[in-house]
């Protein structure tokens, strides 16, 4: 007959089987998880690159396709020199030049730096008449500086204008017989930029959110800078 040391025996190694093979089985169902949990996290992460490539691609698409208006407005500097023809003309070449692009909020010829011809003057009533270096605000001067130093466009921003809303300045210097003669401006509303680019409309994994080189956030959240975003 089995006694029952030898019994208690059985079941003890019977147990200590089960025990271990639970604890396995625990182990393998956490290294399983965890393999789909990485594979899950590598998936959306490139989703959210490939998302993220797609709309900074707009982003600066956007951007140039209104940036390019600026020479077109130095274009028209050149073939129409003299300011009366300037006053004449510049409206309807101005209404014409960003008849098809949203999101240009002020075309500004500025001779000698006053902001004399202005489109459109509804909503920019400030701006006319104003001298852009004797108005200019702190955000405002280093890159009017730039300009009369370089012979191409200075990007200035974006920063909030004074007509409210977020905007990007570009400049350029017009020079007439090696002398500086005045200033074109074109000032770009951000929110068309976005809107354009798709940054308005988020997505189920993503939230977008931009910032200057220098690291002031002037789109979105500042906080998704700080939680290990995909920049």
């Amino acid at each position: 007959m089995i006694s029952n040391i030898q019994v208690f025996c059985q079941k003890r190694q019977f147990l200590i089987v089960c025990a271990l093979g639970i604890m396995l089985t625990m182990v393998l169902e956490f290294i399983v998880l965890r393999h789909y949990e990485e594979k899950l996290v590598k998936d959306v992460q490139g989703t959210v690159t490939a998302e993220l490539v797609a709309k900074a691609s707009a982003l600066s698409t956007a951007v140039n396709r209104r940036l390019t208006i600026l020479q077109g407005l130095l274009a028209f500097t050149d073939a129409v020199p003299n300011d009366g023809s300037i006053a004449l003309y510049f409206d309807k070449f101005a209404e014409g030049l960003i008849k098809t692009t949203s999101g240009i909020r002020t075309l500004i010829i500025a001779p000698g730096g006053k902001a004399t011809y202005v489109y459109p003057k509804q909503g920019n009533e400030k701006i006319i008449g104003s001298n852009i270096f004797q108005t200019a605000r702190p955000e405002q001067v280093e890159a009017l500086q730039r300009t009369l130093k370089v012979d191409h466009m200075v990007l200035n921003g974006p920063y909030e204008l004074l007509q409210g809303g977020l905007g990007l300045v570009a400049r350029q210097a017009i020079y007439r017989d090696q002398q500086f003669w005045g200033l074109a401006t074109v000032v770009v509303d951000m929110s068309a930029v976005f809107a354009g680019a798709g940054l308005d409309q988020e997505s189920e994994y993503t939230r977008f959110a931009l910032r200057q080189v220098g690291g002031k956030v002037f789109y979105g959240d500042a906080d998704l800078f700080e939680d290990r975003p995909v920049i």
